[in-house]
């Protein structure tokens, strides 16, 4: 009994300085919404089958690779992006494309050539 209960001890320890030379190991860095996102309002955040995060703000689209953020909004200078830059929904279908709902309608992204494909409505 005496063995099993220092057996128990020396396993607890050996998890407890594995655990602390893995978080030695993690590096955690503020990430600044303000001074990146086009807004502060956050309205959906999504993770795609790829690793990159998104977020849907009230003025535009945001892709997040780990270090940079693409970010995706229409305007009188950049019309056929976005219907509408404030997004309410983000999913991805089976071919990867990224699908936006907008307060004005939905918008298919395709990743690759990143082209948006604006819905109509019938």
């Amino acid at each position: 009994m005496c063995k099993v209960f220092l057996l128990r001890i020396k396993n607890l320890l050996l998890f407890a300085v594995s655990a602390q030379a893995l978080c030695a190991q993690l590096r955690f860095e503020r990430f600044s919404l303000n001074e990146r996102l086009p807004s502060n309002s956050v309205i959906r955040t999504y993770n795609d089958s790829e690793g990159y995060m998104w977020f849907g703000t009230k003025d535009g689209l945001c892709r997040f690779d780990g270090y940079d953020i693409k970010i995706f909004r229409s305007s009188a200078f950049t019309p056929g992006r976005l219907t509408n830059n404030e997004i309410q929904s983000i999913a991805e279908d089976n071919e990867r494309k990224i699908w936006i709902g907008t307060i004005e309608g939905v918008n298919i992204l395709d990743k690759k050539a990143l082209v948006f494909l604006c819905l109509t409505t019938i």
